[in-house]
């Protein structure tokens, strides 16, 4: 196939001894190099101003399911894949891992394909490497840790070449792999497209253990809730002024009024003349010392 070379032409009349035109000057300068050096630049460019767009959707999605999507449908369209993949593991159990997939139109008869890796062969040793990888077909084929696709192989789609990146947590644990196959040019990854893998997997790591966090947080405010709804002591919860902002439903049995009658007011509204009393006292003093305090007091 024909090598295209790009060049700049500039032309300039020659005249004679008479004054009148003799012939050409032509300048011929070869621009090739810099061409192909403005295409990258401007390829690299739009990549960066891609995964900062990514990274806002990838942050803001709603689920870890949909950040996990977002990433490697971001991940297959900045960079130019037929196939994206991430697997995040959940403990040591590869079988219990998170995964998601995006694929190209070329691979529309995988689009259901859900198996996961196990954890084993060249999967566990980027995940004990801890770093990226980038390798042509040919240099993942011949690697020592390359099992192909084991029992799934009649299932899984081929791959074509291979560049992947480790999704790492904050205290340099791994957390899963990021991976590419197919580049949609048909060539191979480069060290660009590995730098923007790189920069998408910190944006889902990070974003992956916000999520995580987030979770942990509404499963322990789930189970602190089911305690206090079923305690049998009253229970009644004050901000710094003093206005209630939780009640369980002993203590509003024991007061025979509603939640909205309660909550969003002060104790001093709630139960006038008890600001100067023994309990408005001591929670004055919790307050104003940051100190616990415990009295007894008859209630009737």
């Amino acid at each position: 196939e024909p090598e295209l070379v790009s060049m700049n032409l500039d032309y300039s009349p020659v005249l004679g001894d008479d004054g009148r035109p003799a012939g050409v000057l032509a300048i011929v300068v070869e621009t090739t190099g810099r061409r192909d050096a403005e295409s990258r630049l401007a390829r690299r460019s739009k990549q960066l101003q891609a995964v900062a767009d990514a990274a806002l959707r990838i942050t803001r999605a709603s689920s870890l399911d949909a950040t996990l999507q977002e990433t490697v449908d971001s991940a297959r369209s900045i960079i130019g894949a037929h196939q994206s993949v991430v697997s995040m593991s959940v403990g040591p159990d590869w079988s219990q891992s998170i995964n998601a997939v995006s694929l190209s139109e070329r691979y529309a008869q995988w689009a259901d394909y859900e198996r996961v890796p196990d954890g084993s062969g060249i999967y566990a040793w980027l995940c004990e490497q801890n770093r990226p990888v980038r390798l042509t077909q040919a240099e993942l084929e011949a690697h020592p840790r390359w099992r192909g696709f084991g029992e799934h192989a009649a299932d899984h789609p081929p791959m074509r070449g291979w560049l992947a990146a480790p999704l790492i947590g904050r205290d340099g644990r791994n957390l899963g792999v990021l991976q590419l196959s197919d580049k949609a040019d048909g060539g191979e990854f480069d060290a660009a497209d590995e730098a923007v893998l790189v920069q998408l997997a910190q944006i889902a790591s990070a974003a992956i253990e916000q999520s995580q966090a987030e979770d942990s947080l509404r499963t322990s405010e789930a189970r602190l809730r089911a305690v206090l709804d079923n305690m049998g002591e009253s229970f009644v919860l004050l901000d710094h002024d003093f206005r209630v902002i939780d009640i369980n439903p002993e203590a509003l049995r024991n007061e025979n009024r509603t939640a909205a009658e309660i909550i969003g007011r002060t104790h001093w509204e709630v139960w006038p003349g008890t600001e100067d009393t023994l309990p408005g006292q001591q929670y004055k003093k919790a307050i104003a010392e940051q100190i616990p305090v415990s009295f007894e007091i008859f209630y009737n």
